[in-house]
């Protein structure tokens, strides 16, 4: 009977000791998945940081253009106003050059009536 008793104490003990040797193996595997699951981590956070240095430095070169087209525009508003500037010069040049040369070269006519009211022209010369 005892030898009986010692059979199913060693049939236990050998059951037991399977379900101990996969419990062993299901907790490297969980070790593993573990593992593997805090590599992917790892690599998505050194995605996300990367693809963060990305947008800093897009931002930052989004502000250098907008630095650039605001000092074009200034830049273009100042020849805007050189060249208005250059044209009212040169239109008054223009028309100073016409007006002097109009009034200089033609001589000034005053017409005066006589004492028997026929008009009587003098005839003036700027300058002389």
């Amino acid at each position: 009977m005892l030898g009986l008793v010692n059979r199913m104490l060693d049939s236990a003990n050998s059951t037991l000791g399977l379900v101990n040797s996969t419990l062993d193996s299901a907790n490297r595997t969980l070790g593993l998945v573990n593992s593997t699951l805090g590599l992917v981590n790892s690599t998505l956070g050194l995605v996300d940081s990367t693809l963060g240095l990305v947008n800093s430095t897009l931002g930052l070169v989004d502000s250098m253009l907008g630095l650039v087209n605001s000092t074009l525009g200034l830049v273009d508003s100042t020849l805007g106003l050189v060249h208005r500037s250059l044209m009212f010069c040169f239109f008054s040049l223009i028309c100073g050059s016409f007006c002097a040369s109009f009034f200089h070269s033609r001589p000034i006519r005053i017409a005066r009536l006589n004492k028997g009211g026929t008009p009587h022209k003098i005839t003036l010369s700027r300058g002389a």
